[in-house]
């Protein structure tokens, strides 16, 4: 029995009062490869054997609506983690430094600090995940050929590279530098 092709339905409900239906794949094949979002493998037994499924999900959807630090807090936990970094390069071309933040905003990442410092926009973001996990990352925006260079830490190795995901995802016309 390949139960391969059907779906299950769960119901997703982040700590809001929002529920959101998912509809998983099915699925008796359990081959793990490098994720390029959260992958959540379940597996569950019932009297007729052990049905295995999987399912990908965005990771905005365990990003936390109450994760503002100060600027302290910021940095005290980017000197603790910052041997961790992992950077991305974007051109931005075809979106505007309002665009970047309101995006930025309205998938809970925040804004701890933003400075202009000539043609270069600097803002200092703070994404605290529901496993109590902060995820921080710096962007630096050439104002002018909108050039962006996000460097990212996280308590939790790999988190960073789910975040720059995110930002690939979110900002589907940009090109790689």
């Amino acid at each position: 029995m390949k139960p391969t092709g059907q779906n299950i339905a769960l119901a997703i409900n982040p700590k809001t009062s929002a529920e959101k239906e998912v509809l998983c794949p099915i699925s008796a094949d359990h081959v793990v490869e490098e994720p390029k979002t959260l992958l959540i493998q379940t597996a569950v037994q019932n009297n007729i054997g052990i049905i295995y499924f999987q399912h990908k999900f965005p990771i905005q959807l365990f990003f936390s609506q109450n994760s503002v630090l100060d600027k302290l807090s910021f940095t005290k936990i980017w000197n603790e983690y910052s041997s961790n970094l992992i950077n991305l390069q974007l051109n931005l071309k075809g979106y505007s430094k309002d665009s970047l933040k309101n995006t930025l905003l309205a998938n809970n990442v925040f804004i701890v600090s933003e400075s202009q410092e000539q043609n270069l926009l600097i803002l200092l973001l703070s994404v605290k995940l529901f496993n109590n996990y902060y995820l921080l990352s710096t962007a630096k925006l050439n104002t002018i050929n909108l050039d962006c260079n996000f460097s990212t830490c996280c308590q939790k190795e790999g988190f960073p590279n789910f975040f720059h995901q995110f930002l690939i995802e979110k900002f589907p016309k940009t090109s790689f530098f």
